[in-house]
């Protein structure tokens, strides 16, 4: 194959780009609206008069209907067109962050975050979004410019945040933040039938039936393929990198005497601003080396990082290598983020259960965020920077397991051995 011929193939159309610009929108109004009391606590608490306890309990409350959610959510994918569940998700989304604007209190603010919490977006978006790729190159391409514009999307959402509580007050800012998100979702059910055309009769032909469909005996394939355990289990293990970003920070100001309004610009930058880089490198390399054989890269850099602020002697002469350290693991989450489906397309997962395993693998990834948090602030709490150590040497074996994980499967696809392959053997 020439240069010039594979060059076409990965090249996007507009209609692509304007289904990885609907499903921004969506994404970052359903992401942040459900968690918008955890990332603007101080205005939101404020605005609507809440004690610290009721927001906690709003938040255990968010964390318990999205781990749910990415349950089900899957199975509801495969069952019903993705266009439909986006444009229903945006569409309760407009009306619930209506309710929002009102400030409406404790009971009615959980009801509402609840509700976004349960709703289909991540999966149903990740289906269509592989469904209209024409090769693994271009599925690649897609999911990595979908990082971008989510980040793009997440800093102009911030940035106005910020100017409107500090040009009028939290209650002000609140409404702004809110109004952001309802324009997005509104784009998104303005946009979405534009770019899938497909009707009823298409999506059904696109299930399949009996052998080559939605069924319990294919779920139950799906669940004894090692390519797809060994998937799930990469992504999720490589996910545990945001608890070691989440720990450097504090870390920089304890031991290292970074400035908090140093930290505070770093936050941004691992964040989002590298959110616009990272994705792009990675969609980069997916569409050159195959997403499940680059993801040894994002690995690579998440073991780095948790090595070298292990070894780095914790003292203020040392702040720079331990504020690379940060940037290497949050380059490793953000490409990471950008190709885990990509993997799943990678590996062959058959097109009728795509949204199911896009389900169990989040549901995988969720679940350590109920309990990882806890017991990472109870270590430090009590062994003070001690704690910190087993913190980083936990994330360290989280790493290292998902790079066994990885190579593994590396090893499964050099030998023919697909999700596809699998499938045609269990059932037979």
């Amino acid at each position: 194959m020439s240069e010039e011929t594979k060059r076409t193939k990965i090249n996007l159309s507009g209609k692509q780009l304007m289904a990885v610009f609907a499903c921004s929108m969506a994404y970052v109004a359903l992401a942040n609206l459900q968690y918008l009391a955890r990332d603007y606590y101080v205005i939101y608490q404020e605005a609507n008069g809440l004690t610290s306890a009721q927001m906690g309990m709003i938040m255990s409350a968010v964390g318990t209907c999205a781990v749910i959610a990415s349950f089900y959510n899957g199975f509801l994918t495969d069952m019903f067109r993705p266009k439909t569940l986006l444009m229903l998700s945006c569409s309760i989304c407009i009306v619930f962050g209506g309710v929002i604007l009102t400030n409406p209190g404790y009971i009615i603010s959980m009801v509402a975050f609840c509700v976004f919490a349960i709703l289909p977006f991540w999966m149903p978006m990740s289906k269509m979004l592989a469904g209209i790729s024409e090769n693994d190159e271009q599925s690649s391409k897609i999911f990595a410019w979908l990082d971008f514009f989510i980040a793009g999307a997440g800093m102009l959402a911030g940035f106005i945040a910020s100017g409107a509580v500090a040009a009028a007050g939290a209650a002000f800012g609140v409404k702004i933040i809110v109004v952001v998100y309802i324009i997005m979702s509104a784009l998104c059910v303005i946009t979405i039938p534009f770019v899938d055309k497909t009707t009823k009769e298409e999506f059904k032909k696109s299930k399949g039936s009996g052998e080559q469909g939605m069924n319990f005996k294919n779920i139950m394939i799906l669940f004894r393929d090692p390519n797809q355990w060994l998937t799930w289990l990469a992504i999720g293990l490589g996910y545990t990198a945001y608890v070691g970003m989440t720990y450097i920070s504090p870390l920089l100001a304890t031991e290292f005497g970074v400035a908090p309004s140093i930290i505070t610009i770093l936050d941004t930058v691992k964040n989002s601003g590298i959110g616009l880089i990272a994705p792009l490198i990675a969609g980069a390399l997916a569409t050159r080396h195959g997403a499940v054989r680059s993801y040894f890269c994002w690995l690579g850099l998440y073991i780095a990082s948790m090595v070298l602020i292990i070894l780095l002697p914790w003292k203020p002469a040392f702040a720079v290598i331990a504020i690379l350290s940060i940037i290497l693991l949050s380059f490793s989450a953000k490409g990471r983020s950008a190709i885990s489906n990509t993997v799943l397309v990678d590996i062959k997962t058959p097109m009728f259960l795509f949204g199911t395993s896009v389900g169990i693998e989040s549901l995988i990834m969720r679940i350590p965020d109920i309990f990882m948090f806890t017991l990472a602030g109870n270590m430090i709490d009590t062994y003070g920077s001690k704690g910190y150590y087993m913190v980083f040497a936990g994330c360290l074996g989280f790493a290292l397991a998902g790079l066994l994980c990885n190579i593994i499967l590396t090893r499964r696809l050099k030998a023919g051995k697909t999700s596809e392959w699998f499938f045609a053997n269990a059932q037979k």
